[in-house]
This record gives C-alpha cells, sequence and structure tokens, in this order.
C-alpha cells in the first residue's frame, strides 16, 4: 500500500497498527497540504454486505462529532472495493501503550484522563451513539496531552458469536465488556460506563479486574463474581477513586452513573477534594467490614474512657491539694508558737517578761528570733500598705530614648506589629504570541477541567497573550494548581506574585 494515492489526494506513506477490522496507514493529503490517517477495511470483510453498510455508517457517525476528546473524521471514500476512511492523524502513544510503559499512574493523573473521556462519550451520547468498545487501545493521547477517542462503532462490524471465539480484537475488548454486553442484552449508555470503569481500574492498579484463559470465563466473571479490591494492587488507592470504582462497576445498569456528565462530577470532585484526601491513603481508605466493626467498638468505648480518665486525673489532684494544705498549716503554727515565745506585745504581764529574760537564749534561738521579727516586721509593713521606696527602673520600664517625647502605651507593651498585606500568587500556563494558540490552550484546559483565561500584554516582541488557571491567596493551593496543569500536558506552567 505504501505510494499509493486514494481519491486522487491521499498518498499512503506507512502503517501505523493494524487490527481485525482494519489497518491504519499514515497519508499526506496533498490538497490541504497536511498528514492524515487513513484506515483501510479489511477486504476480507467485503463478502459481507452488512459489514460495508456498518463500516460507512461508522465514518458516517464520527463525520458528525466536533469535540476536542474525539477523533475527528474528515472523509470517507471506495476506491477499487477499496473502502478507507480518513480521520485526523494522532502520532502520540494509545492509553493502552502508556499503561504498559509507565504501570499504575498517580490518582490526579488518572482522574484527569478520566474527566476528558468522559466529556468525549457525552459529546457522543448526546448523538444517541454508543461507542460499545471503550478500551485502553482506542483512546489516543496528543503530543500536547489531550486524550481522543477512536473507533466508533468497531464491535458493531462483529455479531454475537464470533465475541468469543475471534482472537486478537476479541481478547482484548471482552476484558471491558459490561455484564449485558457479555450475556448479549441490550445495552444503554452506561454499558460505555461499566466499560470506562474498567479503564479506570486499569489506570491505578495496571490490571483489569476480571482475567482468565478463555473469552467466555472472563464473561461469566462480569456476570456473576464481585469486582476485587483495586487495594490489594495499589494500597495507595484514595477512598474517593475507591468509591467511584465500584459504583462504576455495579452489575446492574440502574445502579452505575447514569450519565457521562455524572461520572466526571464525581471525579472532579475526587480532583479538587483536599490534598490529604488523593495523597494520605492510611487515613482515607475504603473501609473494611472489619475496620468498620473496630470503629464502631472505639466509638461506644469513648464515654468509659471518658471517665476513667476524668477519675485517675482528680486523684492525684485532691492528693497535692491535701500535701499543700497540711504543710501551708504546719509552716505557720510552728512560727506563731515560737513569736509567742521570743517576741512577746508590749502590753505583756511584768511576770512574763522577768521569765522572758531570765531564760537564756542559744545561739539558733536568736536567729529565730530576729528572723521572726523581721518576718512579723516585712507583714506590718505590708498591711500598712506603706508605699515603696523609688527603686531603679529596669530598661524594659525605661522611656524609650528612640525619639524624644514620645509617649508609651498605658499597659507598658510595645504597639503591635502591622500585618503584612496579603500576596496573591497566579498560575501562568504559558505565552503565546498567537491569540489563536492561547484560545486553543483555554479551551484544552477547560476540556479537562480546569478553568482558565488569558491576558494581553505588551513587550519588545509586541503583544503576548498569557494564559492564566486562576489567582490564589494561598501559595500551596497555587501550587497544586500549577501541578495540575503541568499534568495536562503544560509543563511551563509556573505560579507568579502578583503585582
Amino acid at each position: 500500500m505504501e505510494g499509493k494515492q486514494l481519491g486522487g489526494r491521499y498518498e499512503i506513506l506507512h502503517p501505523l497498527g493494524e487490527g481485525g477490522m482494519a489497518v491504519v496507514y499514515k497519508a499526506k493529503d496533498h490538497l490541504l497540504n497536511r498528514h492524515v490517517a487513513i484506515k483501510v477495511m479489511n477486504q476480507k470483510l467485503h463478502e459481507g454486505e452488512p459489514a460495508i453498510q456498518r463500516f460507512i455508517r461508522e465514518a458516517q457517525t464520527a463525520g458528525k462529532f466536533s469535540h476536542p476528546n474525539i477523533v475527528n473524521v474528515f472523509d470517507i471514500g471506495n476506491e477499487n472495493d477499496l473502502y478507507y476512511m480518513v480521520m485526523e492523524l494522532i502520532e502520540g502513544p494509545t492509553l493502552g501503550k502508556l499503561i504498559e510503559e509507565r504501570g499504575p499512574l498517580p490518582a490526579k493523573e488518572a482522574i484527569s484522563i478520566m474527566m476528558q473521556i468522559c466529556d468525549g462519550l457525552a459529546h457522543a451520547h448526546k448523538h444517541e451513539i454508543i461507542h460499545r468498545d471503550i478500551k485502553p487501545h482506542n483512546i489516543m493521547c496528543t503530543a500536547n496531552g489531550t486524550y481522543k477517542i477512536t473507533d466508533f462503532g468497531i464491535s458493531r462490524l462483529l455479531s454475537a458469536a464470533t465475541q468469543y471465539t475471534k482472537t486478537g480484537t476479541v481478547m482484548g475488548s471482552v476484558h471491558y465488556f459490561s455484564p449485558e454486553q457479555a450475556c448479549g442484552q441490550e445495552l444503554n449508555y452506561s454499558s460505555d460506563l461499566y466499560s470506562l470503569g474498567i479503564v479506570l481500574y486499569e489506570l491505578v492498579t495496571g490490571d483489569v479486574p476480571f482475567d482468565a484463559d478463555q473469552s467466555v470465563a472472563i464473561a461469566l466473571k462480569h456476570l456473576q463474581e464481585p469486582v476485587p479490591d483495586p487495594r490489594d494492587k495499589n494500597q495507595a488507592l484514595p477512598a474517593a477513586l475507591c468509591d467511584i470504582i465500584y459504583k462504576a462497576l455495579e452489575k446492574k445498569p440502574e445502579d452505575r452513573y447514569q450519565s457521562a456528565e455524572e461520572l466526571k462530577q464525581a471525579l472532579q470532585k475526587a480532583l479538587f477534594a483536599p490534598a490529604h484526601a488523593l495523597e494520605t491513603p492510611e487515613e482515607n481508605q475504603c473501609p473494611t467490614q472489619t475496620e468498620t466493626a473496630v470503629t464502631v467498638e472505639t466509638a461506644r468505648s469513648k464515654p468509659r474512657k471518658f471517665f476513667r480518665f476524668a477519675l485517675l486525673g482528680t486523684i492525684p489532684l485532691v492528693l497535692i491539694l491535701g500535701f499543700v494544705f497540711f504543710n501551708v498549716s504546719g509552716e505557720k503554727a510552728p512560727k506563731k508558737q515560737q513569736t509567742a515565745q521570743t517576741d512577746l506585745p508590749a502590753d505583756t504581764q511584768p511576770g512574763d517578761k522577768q521569765l522572758q529574760s531570765t531564760k537564756p537564749m542559744t545561739p539558733s534561738t536568736e536567729q529565730a528570733h530576729h528572723e521572726d521579727k523581721n518576718a512579723d516586721k516585712q507583714e506590718k509593713d505590708d498591711n500598712q500598705l506603706v508605699p515603696e521606696p523609688e527603686r531603679e527602673k529596669t530598661p524594659s520600664e525605661e522611656p524609650s530614648k528612640e525619639e524624644p517625647g514620645s509617649e508609651e502605651p498605658d499597659n507598658g507593651n510595645p504597639p503591635p506589629a502591622q500585618e503584612p498585606s496579603p500576596v496573591t500568587y497566579i498560575v501562568i500556563v504559558d505565552q503565546f504570541s498567537d491569540q489563536a494558540n492561547a484560545d486553543n490552550c483555554v479551551q484544552s484546559l477547560k476540556s479537562k477541567g480546569i478553568e482558565a483565561s488569558y491576558y494581553e500584554t505588551s513587550g519588545d516582541a509586541g503583544t503576548v497573550y498569557v494564559v492564566s488557571a486562576g489567582e490564589f491567596n494561598d501559595e500551596q493551593a497555587a501550587n497544586a494548581r500549577a501541578e495540575d496543569v503541568r499534568n495536562a500536558g503544560y509543563p511551563n506552567a509556573k505560579v507568579s506574585k502578583k503585582e
């Protein structure tokens, strides 16, 4: 096929990939001077007219879409019984290749990717289109980090019987079947959301939840077995994301999310939850049945623990108060008795004075006598409120010498320090010389759930369009938003103080 020209304008360059239904080539559109991708239908399927009609219908259906998270279809043609479809060229990896290379992705990155896919699915569902084959290999990643859904309607080319027996594409698809798809029931939009839940499970664990040697065994697991706990493969999985996975993978369609918008809202709530909700899984994991029982028992034991600690705290307090009381009483009683013997008041009887004077005083008694007199004198002075003599002032009490004539506050405390003015932090995504590029950047960020806008500024090179992703009073919040922008495919994002 290399070098072959289709439709008089598309030159086949080289193959990009091959599946059971078609081969995709890189081609040059000489009329518009751009590279495109051309999907050429497998000629073995030409024997069945319904297969050709479905291929044409797929191109017509995808051609109705105009969304940043869906691969655009530009043209369709038939040349010498060679049916082909001309599409937007995306040379980035598939999501499946990304999982193979990196393994489990961080929670924030996985949520950001899923929100983009939800946007694409919501657009398709509004056009009453069910994809039926959502899987990582049908999701492409562009150079700027935009994820796009491709291969709409491919699964419609396969009958229910061949879905379980054909190899290659079938084995890849059966891992993402919804229970109703596995048993051949009528599908609705929630079937795509179930498949998207499988993709999310694989994004955060690196593996699909149901696997077996045979396709039929995998389909039965979708129908009968509960979803394995994703924390068994990724202990850092946050509780919020764990809950989303379980709801998306409910067996009954009515128990799942009812629309792609609803699933996106749940993902967005988890993404913009407090940082600890996604970064400290030990405190936010989904509780198991045993953990719940322990929590209830702990709650019941709290009143008993309170009274136990109150009683243990009261006993030492009573002992301390008793010790202080008896020691104070014991110190005052000897003092009064000693004072009565050694320092009698002036109106004491003469006989008592003679008795006092005839009793010899030992050095220790004399020392105690003077100490008691001094103590009584100090107590008397305190009771008479005699003003204290002027004493030398400490440096903290002296008036400030920095500004003569300045008055100190009445309480002697230094004046309160002035609070610094609040700082505003702005997240700068990138700068563009072309307004259209700035607008594309803003639209791309908004499609990923990140609010953004741009403004004009003048410089040496002329007018520059600066794209920002919000202003914050908290530097930590600004850094978190910048990290989200970088994860969304804009590595130049940074935080600057607003002048």
